[in-house]
């Protein structure tokens, strides 16, 4: 009996009240009576016991801090285990969603250079690394995940765990001390940045998957220049860098799937997947989380879900994750107006959240379609002391690669933290001074 069969055993009836005040359910063919009083508590406290008794090897009930709750984490997960979750593609005209690799053996023999690159480093040289840099979205956790698991097997002392926002005028000052020996995961800094680290640092390796700006033999990329485009994630080439003998795990090609459109065969629901890791990880920035990066818990962690053979419990939480967000995304965004911004015609909204900040934008584009060329959403920044902001089309070939505007925006604006992003997203930072406030970038032309 899995977790949920005895709900399936339980048939309740209409209740009926008698005068009395007395209710009644029907448990299989037992009709049982319970006053009106006790009646709810009788009713919890009989599946509560259902639930203890049928399942207390499966871990259904945990003790947290000194009381009994609900493991509903393991109730899904029991439930879902042994489902096919098959995700069937539509095929269009021009094979959009064609899987890259057809098989496992095929998609693992893909990762040469990443392998060549690995051989450079001896075991000696990695076991120096003492701080991990790491892009705070799904592909850069599962990255420093791996990262940290494997120099920690290798004897390093991790002293430093730092996440960041991408970032081309990143400069680490304020994040680890000089000389430290670094590796950076899924980054996308500038020339004048790694010019700077490479200063800065007593030694460094670049993982990446964005266009590289410069050249050198400890820096490695998956970026394909006649592509235009990275083959695979950031995470997938720290696993081969570390393990390159070993089979990329199933829950890393998931993310290699998802963060470079792979559309792999044995891959379905990589959106949802992706969308549960950013709830439980990715989008969480309070306190707890801080501690758990800062500790190394958070890697601990997630390479638990990196040994996992099945996902269909995180698909699961994804899908109703989604759920949520997309209720959400439709109330905040008919709040834009439309605006001046930059010679350009942009829904505005006071708004940003971690989770959800990229699909208000997204569905700011799709309400003013035709009247707007993209959307911006800011807020105050508080402990920065400055504007955050970001810029965001409707990700389509036509539209107006808000990158290029960004840039200008960042130099011009001249805060320390700068910004990054890609042709569709850009994030950056504006000051508030004696010269400078939000209102100048709508009322004022810049660039």
């Amino acid at each position: 009996m899995n977790n949920l069969d005895f709900l399936q055993n339980v048939k309740f009836s209409k209740r009926k009240i008698s005068k009395k005040g007395s209710k009644s359910i029907t448990k299989g063919s037992k009709k049982i009576k319970l006053s009106s009083k006790s009646k709810s508590k009788k009713i919890r406290k009989n599946i509560v016991s259902n639930l203890n008794s049928n399942n207390a090897e499966e871990n259904v009930m945990n003790t947290i801090n000194g009381s009994d709750k609900v493991d509903f984490n393991a109730i899904i997960r029991n439930c879902v285990k042994n489902k096919e979750l098959k995700q069937v593609y539509k095929q269009s005209g021009n094979n959009k969603f064609a899987p890259k690799y057809a098989t496992r053996e095929e998609y693992d023999n893909s990762f040469t250079s990443i392998e060549q690159f690995s051989k450079k480093f001896i075991p000696a040289q990695l076991k120096t690394i003492d701080t991990i840099v790491f892009n705070e979205n799904n592909d850069g956790y599962f990255a420093g995940a791996i990262a940290y698991h494997a120099l920690k097997e290798l004897g390093a002392e991790i002293k430093k765990i730092v996440k960041i926002k991408p970032n081309q005028a990143y400069k680490p000052d304020k994040d680890f001390d000089r000389n430290s020996s670094v590796i950076f995961v899924d980054v996308d800094f500038s020339e004048f940045s790694l010019k700077y680290m490479l200063d800065y640092c007593k030694y460094m390796i670049v993982i990446d998957d964005h266009e590289p700006r410069m050249k050198h033999e400890n820096f490695y990329s998956s970026w394909v220049p006649s592509k235009g485009k990275n083959d695979h994630s950031a995470c997938a080439c720290t696993w081969k860098f570390f393990y390159p003998r070993e089979h990329v795990p199933f829950v890393i090609s998931y993310v290699d799937s998802s963060d470079t459109k792979l559309f792999l065969p044995w891959v379905s629901y990589g959106s949802k997947f992706s969308e549960a890791m950013g709830f439980r990880y990715t989008h969480s920035r309070g306190p707890e989380m801080r501690g758990k990066i800062a500790s190394g818990q958070v890697f601990e962690e997630l390479w638990d879900i990196i040994m996992q053979s099945n996902v269909n419990d995180l698909i699961t939480f994804g899908h109703y994750y989604f759920e949520v967000t997309e209720k959400l995304k439709e109330q905040i965004a008919v709040n834009a107006q439309i605006r001046d911004f930059q010679g350009y015609k942009v829904g505005v909204l006071n708004f940003r959240s971690p989770a959800l900040t990229k699909k208000v934008g997204r569905q700011i584009c799709t309400n003013l379609k035709g009247k707007i060329d993209f959307a911006v959403l800011w807020g105050w920044e508080y402990t920065l002391n400055c504007y955050g902001i970001t810029l965001i089309n409707d990700h389509q070939k036509t539209s107006t690669k808000v990158d290029e505007i960004g840039k200008k925006l960042a130099a011009i604006g001249g805060h320390y933290k700068g910004g990054g992003g890609r042709e569709d997203e850009y994030n950056l930072y504006w000051p508030k001074d004696n010269k400078r406030d939000i209102w100048d970038l709508f009322e004022k032309q810049l660039i």
